[in-house]
């Protein structure tokens, strides 16, 4: 009973820092002003601390500071922007607040911090992955530069998806670590799968232990396959 009151106190709690936080930068964003789109997404300037970033859920705006265009050259500033508009994509805005959520509910446990935190590191270098999708090999080292310029530190509980996010030597690291996988790999990969998928789906079962057998590795088969065919329009996506 003691228990379920500490519980229901601390989430109670973070859930109202957490809409607090919320609700305090959506009304400080009501002030941005417009200045032009990206891709289709609207992008807004403004003075708050932290930019850019992505914020919305179902309509995401890019938001980013008053000096944006003093930033570097147009390729850094157009680096940002894809970086952001790749978030946008993925929808890590999304992947963030739910994951805030469930750091409310499970705030006692040590565990799910660490997760939250790995998972943001992830969802920043997925993001800076899908953006080398979409620049030449020679142009790595200029968007790693972009990150360790333009990055901020950030701490405490963060809703914005942001394109300076921590944890930069890890990201960086990645980024001059990354190699492209060809189309043809991935393709010649999905037959090999399919050609499994139908042996595997062609071999006749004697008992029902071999059928219960079969049908796990059919199910296993399928998973793998689509899970190929998903990576392979990924590579698209960008």
């Amino acid at each position: 009973m003691i228990l379920g009151i500490l519980w229901a106190i601390g989430g109670s709690v973070a859930l109202c820092i957490l809409s607090f936080k919320f609700i305090s930068f959506r009304k400080d964003m009501k002030e941005a002003i417009k200045a032009g789109d990206y891709k289709g997404h609207i992008i807004k300037k403004h003075d708050i601390n932290g930019l850019p970033a992505v914020f919305g859920i179902l309509k995401p705006i890019i938001y980013v500071p008053y000096d944006f265009e003093e930033w570097g050259n147009e390729n850094q500033r157009d680096m940002i922007l894809l970086h952001e508009y790749t978030h946008i994509k993925r929808g890590d805005h999304i992947i963030r607040l739910f994951s805030m959520i469930i750091l409310c509910v499970y705030w006692w446990n040590p565990l799910v911090w660490i997760s939250v935190k790995l998972l943001h590191g992830d969802i920043e270098m997925a993001c800076d992955e899908g953006v080398l999708f979409y620049l030449s090999d020679n142009l790595k080292k200029d968007y790693a530069n972009v990150i360790l310029e333009y990055a901020v530190n950030k701490s405490g509980i963060t809703l914005p998806v942001g394109f300076g996010e921590s944890n930069t030597e890890n990201r960086i690291k990645n980024i001059l670590g990354f190699k492209k996988i060809s189309v043809a790999i991935s393709v010649l990969l999905v037959v090999v799968v399919g050609i499994f998928a139908v042996f595997m789906m062609s071999k006749p079962a004697n008992s029902s232990t071999d059928l219960e057998d079969t049908e796990n590795s059919e199910l296993s088969v399928f998973v793998l396959y689509n899970c190929n065919i998903a990576y392979i329009k990924n590579l698209f996506v960008y």
